[in-house]
């Protein structure tokens, strides 16, 4: 019997990247004959992210928003490694995940976070206006960021 191992810490994405979710058997022993089964937990509906099995990928019951984007390395499923590349991360794919490896006669799983971080546009200031006392009333626009930033205005001399 093997063990399965995932990633203890969260997997840090970024929007529009690629990311590679680990997964692989202890022993680095071949997982090319069994089924390989990436899952998402966090979903209400269909829960495929993507299948191996019977020597070929099987995606007709693949989550829709994860079509085209997914990728198993055949050839390191012959050491083991069964980590799943998810290409043009969006911010939907944060959440978190299950890799299940299974043969005739053992089954193993891990899980594993993944957190998404998209960079938004750079800031534009603009000036609204001044007020009675000279002051100039500034306004910050900047879309895209995610998780939400915190805005902070400070002066010429921090």
């Amino acid at each position: 019997w093997y063990e399965v191992v995932g990633a203890a810490d969260p997997v840090f994405a970024v929007a529009g990247e690629d990311v590679i979710l680990p997964c692989s058997v202890k022993l680095k022993t071949s997982v090319v004959n069994m089924r390989v089964g990436w899952f998402r937990l966090d979903q209400k509906d269909s829960q495929l992210v993507h299948l191996y099995e019977n020597h070929e990928d099987r995606n007709t019951d693949q989550i829709q928003s994860y079509r085209g984007r997914t990728k198993l390395n055949h050839q390191e499923l012959q050491r083991g490694n069964a980590s799943l590349k998810i290409s043009s991360v969006r911010v939907s794919d944060e959440g978190r995940y299950k890799c299940i490896i299974q043969s005739t006669s053992w089954y193993d799983d891990a899980t594993l976070n993944v957190s998404v971080e998209a960079v938004g546009r750079p800031p534009v200031i603009t000036v609204d206006g001044v007020d009675h006392s000279g002051g100039l009333h500034l306004h910050c626009e900047s879309e895209g960021w995610y998780p939400e930033p915190d805005l902070e205005w400070l002066d010429s001399e921090g």
